[in-house]
């Protein structure tokens, strides 16, 4: 009896199983085609590439078994062993709870500064300043790079001075240091005074030359410490013009803060400052307060030029922590080498009594000269030369 589809009508089976045959014989081609391919490629349908490495470049072999691979060469005493009493954490279940109070935070700029040198002696026994300004001891301000007190609580007063190895007071002889002022506006006397002056003397950069940050590193290279000259206003004023971003005693503090934080982003290096002019200014303990609670606030020293007789400057310093002095002669008052000779001879007399002293020069050619050739002959007087940063009183509680 033929078959019949659901519309009643008698289906060919002939044709029926023709098709059936030919849809068979497709599916059992696809499956055929999808094993192989699959077998090919051990990821299934991801492609790969086979590399064929040369015999050369393949795995070496053990010196000593020649045909052995070196990992199947290894044995336990060859495995890597860890440090003398060493105990490798074992795991356990849980959660680790840690001390906090064993668990020391290190500031990278602290590791920086504690680990890079400030300073090196060369093998001829001279000292030689690190570039400035060092890592951890500035911040941005408006006008640019600001000194500051890194977080291990360094100062730039310590760490830009010059390194003076103190003696043994029974043995110490007379200290003597000298600062120059007026460096970094003329290009051939800041040569000179780096050049021809003993790297114990210290130098007192204006703030108003070119290329200041590369004269400085070019003076910490030849060992000399470096100040900054801060313009203060003279009795005389505006007469007297120090120059621009001089504090003034009738400006606001606010104004002066913002003077100040000019002049100090000039350059990086320096260890303190030091007055210039400033008659007026320093004699005014009002003025002087805030800028001194800037200064301690930066960790910088402060040296009183010398030059007024009615200065509070130091007074107001020691007061807000800072170590600070007043120099005691003016080398080059006369401009003449018989009249800085004269001083530089006081300067010793005054040494002598009181076991040290500061003298303060300009950086005239011969000032510069004659300091140069007196340096020479101190240590034969008993004398020894000091940067100013030695010689400074600390500063009190």
């Amino acid at each position: 009896m033929a078959a019949e589809g659901q519309d009643g009508k008698p289906i060919d089976m002939g044709r029926f199983f023709r098709r059936a045959l030919i849809l068979i014989a497709i599916g059992l081609g696809a499956g055929a085609f999808a094993a192989a391919s699959f077998f090919r490629t051990p990821y299934g349908s991801q492609p790969i590439v086979i590399a064929q490495i040369p015999p050369q470049a393949q795995m070496p072999k053990n010196e000593v078994t020649a045909e052995i691979d070196i990992r199947q060469g290894l044995k336990p005493e060859d495995t890597p062993i860890t440090s003398e009493g060493y105990v490798p954490a074992q795991p356990v279940g849980g959660v680790v709870e840690i001390d906090p109070s064993e668990v020391e935070i290190i500031d990278p700029a602290d590791f920086t500064t504690t680990e890079i040198p400030v300073a090196e002696t060369t093998n001829s026994g001279e000292i030689r300043l690190a570039r400035a300004p060092i890592e951890g001891f500035t911040e941005k301000g408006e006008f640019g790079l600001l000194p500051k007190i890194s977080s291990s609580g360094r100062t730039p007063a310590t760490v830009y001075a010059r390194p003076y190895q103190q003696l043994d007071t029974r043995d110490a002889p007379v200290r003597i240091a000298i600062m120059i002022t007026g460096v970094g506006i003329s290009s051939s006397g800041t040569r000179e005074a780096i050049e021809r002056l003993p790297g114990e003397v210290t130098l007192a950069f204006a703030p108003y030359g070119d290329g200041l940050q590369s004269w400085v590193n070019r003076a910490r290279a030849d060992g000399h410490e470096v100040m900054l000259q801060v313009p203060m206003e003279p009795f005389d004023y505006p007469d007297n013009d120090p120059g621009p971003h001089t504090l003034l005693t009738g400006a606001s503090s606010t104004e002066n803060a913002n003077r100040l934080n000019w002049l100090l982003s000039r350059f990086g290096g320096y260890f303190g400052i030091t007055n210039y002019m400033g008659a007026k200014f320093t004699a005014d303990d009002r003025a002087l307060t805030p800028i001194m609670t800037e200064l301690a606030s930066r960790g910088l020293s402060f040296l009183d030029d010398g030059g007024s007789p009615r200065s509070r400057a130091i007074p107001v310093a020691i007061a807000k922590d800072i170590a600070a002095k007043r120099a005691d002669i003016i080398i080059d008052a006369g401009q003449s080498r018989e009249t800085i000779e004269e001083a530089l001879r006081r300067l010793e007399t005054v040494a002598k009594e009181r076991g040290s002293a500061i003298g303060v020069g300009t950086a005239l050619p011969v000032t510069v000269k004659t300091i140069a050739e007196w340096a020479k002959s101190l240590g034969s007087r008993g004398i020894a030369l000091a940067p100013v940063s030695a010689l400074l009183n600390p500063a009190e509680g």
